[in-house]
């Protein structure tokens, strides 16, 4: 019921349908409520401090827009100029205790959640999962972890001082009808836009409102780099490729259209099986696909990978599976931009915001 809820929202905020339109009075509501917690979000961010530069890279749509691997890109570029970064995440669907929380790559993504643990496993950085960014985003420093936090997601989350915004957007899907939610895709008015440090564009730009294309800082793609097979072992380079011809292309992530596209780009023939954002997978969501491999996004090998490893693995009755890694490739003027701000936020040696 979920995924299809799911999918029937998404069909009608970028066109497909139209039946939101009777959860308008829900909008103003959102609308509302939102306008407050910035409000009060912002009051309390003014009396808090990080003591380090604070880099938010987030989204103004539901759903996924490519920012983790965008995280991923800044935190390898300030590692080669000799910074700390670490990485700061809510932790979606995560059961926390309520304290900081260091991820590692073999913490277990039901309890942490699975972005977390897929940063963990390609940056190496030291990552905190906290309910309060706030307080996770002090704990980086404070323990000297960190002295340059990367915040995955939180451009709505107000209380967290921060610096530098980074806003990431889709350019194949846009801002969709450009409604809040629950009408639309939007988590805050569409001019929100206004007001980041830096805008970065998933892909060509033709899907965005012509304003914000000439606002426009980088466009980028998720380039494949690698193959990760699920019953363990080193990770394989892109070619030659493990499978080819058919394949499952199992997701559970919030725009799965694009992954199908980059494994078509690739000439595999995947059959869609799409689950909503942070799916919880189970054994029979692998096992039924004819015998077919399946390929999956590495954020979904986090919590797969479980059923081919282990004292528990199930991969006698499994087909085989791979994870196809990608990487976001920043022009490396942004990311020199980016690091000029921080320097000039360094030199200035004030708290962050």
């Amino acid at each position: 019921m979920k995924h299809w809820l799911s999918r029937q929202l998404q069909r009608s905020w970028y066109g497909e349908s139209g039946w939101t339109r009777s959860l308008s009075p829900l909008e103003k509501l959102y609308r509302n409520a939102a306008e407050r917690e910035r409000v009060k979000g912002q009051l309390e961010a003014a009396s808090r401090s990080v003591n380090a530069p604070v880099v938010v890279v987030g989204n103004l749509t539901a759903g996924g827009t490519g920012k983790s691997p965008v995280v991923a890109a800044l935190a390898h570029y300030f590692q080669r100029l000799g910074y700390r970064p670490g990485i700061l995440s809510r932790g979606y669907g995560a059961s926390l205790p309520d304290k900081p929380t260091l991820v590692s790559s073999s913490s277990d993504p039901q309890q942490v959640g699975d972005e977390p643990v897929m940063l963990a496993q390609q940056t190496g950085c030291a990552l905190v999962v906290d309910r309060d960014r706030v307080r996770g985003a002090q704990y980086l420093v404070n323990s000297c972890l960190a002295n340059l936090v990367i915040c995955d997601d939180g451009l709505q989350h107000y209380r967290l001082p921060r610096d530098i915004e980074i806003l990431v957007l889709d350019g194949d899907r846009g801002l969709g009808n450009q409604r809040l939610l629950p009408v639309g895709p939007l988590r805050e008015p569409v001019d929100r836009w206004r007001r980041v440090d830096f805008l970065l564009c998933n892909g060509d730009a033709d899907g965005l409102p012509g304003d914000i294309r000439q606002r426009l800082h980088a466009s980028f793609r998720l380039q494949p780099t690698g193959w990760l097979p699920l019953a363990g072992g080193e990770s394989l380079p892109l070619q030659p490729a493990p499978v080819s011809g058919e394949v499952v292309a199992v997701s559970g992530i919030g725009n799965p259209g694009r992954f199908h596209s980059t494994l078509a780009r690739m000439g595999l023939k995947p059959t869609p099986r799409a689950f909503a954002d942070h799916h919880r997978f189970q054994h029979k969501d692998l096992a039924r696909n004819g015998g077919l491999p399946v390929v999956m996004t590495a954020k979904d090998a986090v919590k797969c990978r479980q059923f081919y490893t282990g004292s528990s693995a199930l991969e006698d009755e499994l087909p085989a599976a791979w994870a196809l890694q990608v990487a976001a490739e920043l022009p490396p003027e942004f990311l020199q931009q980016v690091a000029a701000r921080v320097q000039q936020i360094e030199q200035k040696g004030v708290p962050s915001r």
